[in-house]
């Protein structure tokens, strides 16, 4: 049991912050919470410029953040992982074998639950295959269109 420095309110240790410093916040995880949106609501102009200061001077930093959150949350993949790939690959896509000059898109099979990464491909060949919704008769159907109408 502690105190809350805030409320005075006599409370069980998991209703306080742990802190890496040392042990516990003096401040109940309620009265924090309160006193940050109050700090928050008072100082919000000050506390946006800062935060878009932040993300100016380390761009590079917040990039690399946002890329690694994406390819967790929709590929169930790392940064690490992709370069792997992006080796093997050769730094060429999947599809074309042309090399990559962008950032690669990660090519996976819809609807499966963990996804299924198959490869990286240029973005040409990434939405070609979208658009084709990733039907081999359709793209069949594609490839038989452009034979007939091919110009000799």
């Amino acid at each position: 049991m502690s105190v809350c420095s805030t409320c005075k309110s006599d409370l069980p240790d998991s209703c306080f912050y742990i802190s890496a410093r040392d042990g516990r916040l003096t401040q109940c995880i309620s009265c924090r919470s309160e006193t940050g949106k109050r700090q928050y609501r008072d100082n919000k102009n000050r506390i946006l410029e800062n935060m878009k200061k932040r993300r100016r001077d380390n761009y590079e930093v917040v990039a690399l953040i946002a890329r690694r959150a994406v390819l967790k949350r929709l590929y169930g993949t790392t940064p690490e992982i992709v370069a792997k790939m992006r080796r093997e690959q050769e730094d060429c896509c999947a599809c074309c074998k042309e090399p990559f000059t962008k950032t690669p898109d990660v090519d996976h099979i819809h609807g499966t639950n963990p996804v299924i990464v198959r490869g990286l491909l240029c973005r040409p060949c990434n939405r070609g295959l979208g658009l084709f919704r990733d039907s081999l008769s359709r793209l069949e159907m594609a490839v038989e269109y452009l034979r007939i109408h091919q110009i000799k």
